[in-house]
């Protein structure tokens, strides 16, 4: 009777520590994050022998491996002792595409100071959320955290604007750059004079003439002669003042 009462006591007790053992499960250093991925993986105590299986088509027989995960998807990671053996455990790794960052401007061109209207654009995995955004415009100055800004370039250049994201997953983190993307000019040399000069008289009428020395380059030109009348050209006609006023 001793003797079956201790064989069923080892018993027993070698089956709470196998228990025990298995329960202690295998480990991810990470559990998901995005492509490409690197995992290292922890096997239960006590194991004798280790075999990883990936789902990648790579495997390990190393105790604690890592692995690069290179596509976006679901990976069920199998840890046996034996390339053969019974599956022990499993890791579930979740793997998601990097987002892809564009930006949206209502004009990438134009003269100082030019105001452009900025509104991110990003595709974003199921499970993924933007914490912050991270805007530099490529002159110097940044800007607040929101999907839609606003930015005026005062200085003549090209710039190039960079649009960065932190999300709930460290690993998808990700920063676009949009090379030479704004073109920033400004026109020299405007100038124009009156004859008489100064165009001044006692009393009306008054009449003006105008000479342009500004250079045309193809711009277009719009004369707002002060009384009300306007011109489009280079070089508006003689024009009459005939009331009293500046």
């Amino acid at each position: 009777m001793k003797i079956n009462f201790y064989a069923r006591l080892f018993l027993t007790l070698s089956l709470i520590i196998s228990l025990n053992l298995i329960g202690s499960a295998q480990t991810a250093s990470v559990s998901e994050g995005c492509a490409p991925l690197e995992v290292q993986f922890t096997p239960p105590a006590g194991q004798p022998s280790f075999f990883w299986t990936f789902q990648t088509g790579a495997t390990s027989t190393l105790e604690s491996p890592s692995n690069i995960f290179i596509n976006p998807g679901t990976y069920e990671v199998e840890f046996r002792n034996t390339q053969d053996g019974p599956v022990i455990g499993t890791v579930t790794i979740q793997v998601y595409p990097e987002p892809v960052i564009d930006l949206v401007t209502d004009t990438t061109e134009g003269c100082t100071p030019l105001l452009i209207n900025f509104t991110a654009d990003i595709d974003l995995a199921a499970g993924l959320e933007i914490n912050e955004y991270e805007w530099v415009f490529g002159d110097g100055e940044v800007g607040p955290s929101a999907s839609q800004v606003s930015h005026t370039y005062t200085n003549a250049g090209t710039f190039s604007p960079s649009l960065g994201i932190e999300t709930n997953i460290e690993s998808c983190n990700t920063t676009a750059i949009f090379t030479d993307l704004i073109s920033v000019s400004t026109v020299e040399g405007v100038n124009f004079v009156t004859s008489p000069f100064p165009a001044t008289a006692c009393e009306p009428p008054l009449e003006v003439t105008f000479f342009n020395f500004t250079q045309d380059e193809g711009y277009t030109f719009e004369w707002n002669l002060g009384d009300g009348t306007t011109f489009n050209g280079y070089t508006p006609p003689a024009h009459i003042y005939d009331e009293l006023g500046t």
